[in-house]
């Protein structure tokens, strides 16, 4: 962001303040009972792995005002995404059922052999993966609300099928 002067340290600055009031949430939140299978907001080491991918993708450096100004979105969406409420899967609670699973192996072995073989694309790809995976996850949770709508035969408080009065 050195092309970009004081614009380019505004967004750093700006980052490194997500990053503080962030961990100050996670903080507070994680004395508070919360549902362990998602974190508000973007964790900060996910959104230093968004910048640090991105820097290690181009060890060359953007010199160009017009190279380093679609960078600032690098800076400035994780910083966004850390203070916003906007809910990221914990991938420790993630459980697709591939424990004991040669196929969760397998894709395991093919994450770190494309990490191994091609580690500037895959650690970009992985980072900005889970950036969208919010975004897709609200997405879905959203399509399945407006999908789902309150049906007229739902069993009421009492057991009774839809209905107000009881016949007899």
């Amino acid at each position: 962001l050195w092309p970009l002067k004081r614009l380019g340290w505004a967004a750093g600055f700006l980052f490194v303040t997500a990053a503080a009031m962030r961990l100050a949430r996670f903080n507070i939140q994680s004395a508070a009972a919360a549902d362990k299978r998602y974190f508000v907001g973007m964790p900060s080491p996910a959104a230093a792995g968004i910048t640090a991918s991105t820097v290690y993708l181009y060890p060359q450096g953007l010199f160009d005002y017009r190279e380093a100004l679609p960078a600032l979105a690098m800076v400035i969406v994780p910083a966004i995404m850390m203070v916003s409420t906007v809910r990221f899967r914990s991938i420790k609670t993630i459980d697709l059922g591939w424990q004991r699973s040669y196929l969760g192996l397998f894709l395991g072995a093919v994450v770190i052999a494309a990490i191994a073989a091609h580690p500037r694309i895959a650690l970009v790809i992985l980072a900005y993966t889970y950036l969208f995976s919010a975004f897709v996850g609200y997405g879905w949770s959203r399509f399945r609300r407006r999908a789902s709508p309150p049906s007229q035969n739902a069993e009421g408080p009492n057991g009774e099928h839809g209905h107000s009065a009881r016949r007899d």
